[in-house]
C-alpha cells in the first residue's frame, strides 16, 4: 500500500545561477537628472546591450514635465517610445519618474514655463552650493495641482497597464522628484500638499504600480508625521523607494546608512519597495571603512525588503569594481523561490483524485508582488501525454521570505498507469512569460515548465 511520506528535493535546487525573472533586479538610471544631461546612458557604449548584467531588469527614465509637455496639451511621448524601442527587443523593461524640479543650470524651468504663464505663482531659488538659479512652483496651488494631473492622466491613458513599466515614482514634488526642497527654497509644505499629491497619483495610475518616495515622509522633522504620511501612501496599496543610500549625509544612520527602516514596514509586504545607491563618482569616494566592499547596499537592500536597487554611473565600471556584489544580490533582490521537498502518497492511483503538499522556500528578501498563475501538470512519459490545472487558485503573492507550504490537487486520468512527472510553472499572463523557481537545468522543461518530482502512478482499480 502507498503511505503518505515526505520527499526532500534538495537535490533540485540550483542556488547559483542567476535567474531572469520578471519584476525584480537591477537597474540603470539610463535617463538622469533631466534629459538634457546625458549620463549616464552616454557611458553606454553602441551596440553594448548589457547582456551580462546579472539580473539587470530595466531602465529608469527620469524625465521633467517641460520635456514632455513644452507646450500645453502638446505632448513628446515620442522620447519615452524612442527608448522602449530600443531597450524592449533586448528583453529590458522601465520604470519612470516625472519630476517638475531641477537644480541644473540649463534647466531652470522642470515645471513647464507656460504653467507660470497660466498663474501658477513659484519663487526663483539659488541652488546650495551654486551661484545660478532655478524656478520652483507652489506645489499647493490649484493651477499646478490641475495642470500636472492633466499632465498625468494624458500620461496614464497611454502608459497604465502597459506590461513594459514595472512602476511609476511620484516625482511631482520637490528637488529631482525627491520629495524633498533642501537644495533650492528648503521649504517644508504642509502635510496636506502632500497628501494631495498621493491623492492625484492614486487617482490617476489603475493599473501601473506607484511608489512614494520616503521623503515624502522624511522631510518632515516630525516623526509622527513622517510616519503618517507614508501610512497614508501604503493604505492606497503604493509602494515605496529609497533615494538613496551611501550618500555622506546618511553615514550618520549606520551600516547600511538607511535613515528609518520602519518607515518601508507598511509597504513591502503589498508592493516593491526600490532601493537607490548615491550616484557612483560621489559614493567612490568614500574610504573603504565607509564603503565596505559595497556590502551596506546588501544590508539595505535585506532592512527595507528591497524588490529592486539601481544605481548612478557607468554600468561597466560599476559590474567591474562590484561585480561579486552584482551577482550576489540579482537573485535576493524581491523573491527567489525553491521547492525544498512534497508530501504525498508514495504512489498515486490512476482514475482519482491525487493530492500532495509543497514547500515553498522564498530566499528573497521580499514577496513576489504582481498577480502570476500557478499551474501544475501530469506528465505520462510513456505516451507524452499531460493533463494540466491552469490555475490552481493559489496566490504566489502570499509567500513571504521564508518557508511556507501549499496543498494541490489534481486528477489523475485513467489511463496514466506508469512513469510520470509532475511539474510547475509560474505564469504572467501580463508578461507572457513564465516566472522560474531556483532548479537545476535537468529539472527545466519546455515553456518555463519545471518538474517537482517523478512520480509512480499504480493502475485503476479493476471493477
Amino acid at each position: 500500500m502507498p503511505n503518505w511520506a515526505r520527499r526532500r528535493l534538495t537535490d533540485h535546487q540550483d542556488d547559483c545561477t542567476v535567474l531572469k525573472n520578471p519584476h525584480k533586479g537591477w537597474y540603470v538610471h539610463y535617463v538622469d537628472n533631466g534629459l538634457n544631461n546625458p549620463r549616464y546612458r552616454c557611458d553606454i557604449a553602441p551596440g553594448d546591450t548589457l547582456a551580462d548584467f546579472p539580473g539587470l531588469n530595466h531602465m529608469y527614465l527620469r524625465l521633467d514635465w517641460s520635456d514632455l509637455e513644452p507646450a500645453p496639451g502638446q505632448f513628446r511621448w515620442d522620447i519615452i517610445d524612442d527608448i522602449m524601442a530600443q531597450w524592449a527587443p533586448l528583453g529590458y523593461r522601465f520604470s519612470i519618474r516625472l519630476c517638475c524640479s531641477e537644480t541644473d543650470e540649463n534647466m531652470p524651468y522642470a515645471t513647464p514655463k507656460w504653467v507660470e504663464e497660466a498663474g501658477c505663482p513659484g519663487r526663483w531659488c539659488t541652488v546650495r552650493r551654486a551661484t545660478h538659479q532655478v524656478w520652483e512652483p507652489d506645489y499647493g496651488h490649484p493651477v499646478f495641482l490641475k495642470n500636472h494631473e492633466a499632465f498625468l492622466q494624458a500620461f496614464a491613458k497611454r502608459y497604465d497597464g502597459n506590461p513594459l513599466i514595472e512602476f511609476v515614482d511620484v516625482g511631482s514634488y520637490g528637488n529631482w522628484g525627491e520629495g524633498h526642497t533642501s537644495s533650492t527654497s528648503n521649504i517644508q509644505w504642509p502635510k496636506e500638499v502632500i497628501l494631495a499629491h498621493l491623492d492625484m497619483y492614486s487617482r490617476t495610475f489603475k493599473r501601473t504600480r506607484v511608489l512614494a518616495n520616503y521623503d515624502l515622509g522624511a522631510s518632515f522633522e516630525d516623526y509622527d508625521t513622517a510616519l503618517e504620511v507614508m501610512q497614508y501612501a501604503a493604505a492606497m496599496g503604493m509602494g515605496s523607494r529609497n533615494d538613496s543610500i551611501l550618500v555622506n549625509y546618511y553615514l550618520r544612520f549606520g551600516y547600511s546608512t538607511i535613515q528609518q527602516a520602519d518607515w518601508f514596514e507598511p509597504f513591502w509586504r503589498q508592493a516593491p519597495v526600490d532601493l537607490e545607491v548615491g550616484h557612483y563618482q560621489s559614493v567612490k569616494k568614500l574610504t573603504a571603512e565607509q564603503f565596505r566592499a559595497g556590502l551596506p547596499i546588501a544590508e539595505a537592500m535585506r532592512q527595507i525588503h528591497a524588490t529592486f536597487c539601481g544605481f548612478h554611473g557607468n554600468p561597466r565600471l560599476w559590474l567591474k569594481e562590484n561585480n561579486a556584489l552584482a551577482y550576489y544580490m540579482a537573485n535576493r533582490m524581491g523573491y527567489w523561490l525553491f521547492i525544498p521537498w512534497m508530501e504525498t502518497l508514495s504512489a498515486w492511483q490512476a482514475g482519482n483524485r491525487a493530492s500532495w503538499v509543497m514547500g515553498i522556500d522564498n530566499r528573497g528578501v521580499a514577496p513576489l508582488c504582481w498577480p502570476v498563475k500557478v499551474q501544475v501538470r501530469l506528465r505520462h512519459l510513456a505516451s507524452g501525454r499531460a493533463v494540466c490545472c491552469q490555475d490552481t487558485g493559489l496566490d504566489a503573492r502570499r509567500w513571504l521570505p521564508g518557508e511556507s507550504c501549499e496543498r494541490l490537487e489534481l486528477d489523475v486520468p485513467a489511463d496514466f498507469a506508469g512513469p510520470c512527472q509532475l511539474d510547475i510553472r509560474l505564469w504572467d499572463e501580463g508578461l507572457n512569460m513564465p516566472i522560474a523557481f531556483g532548479m537545476k537545468a535537468d529539472w527545466c522543461r519546455e515553456d518555463g515548465w519545471q518538474t517537482i518530482d517523478d512520480m509512480m502512478v499504480l493502475p485503476a482499480p479493476q471493477i
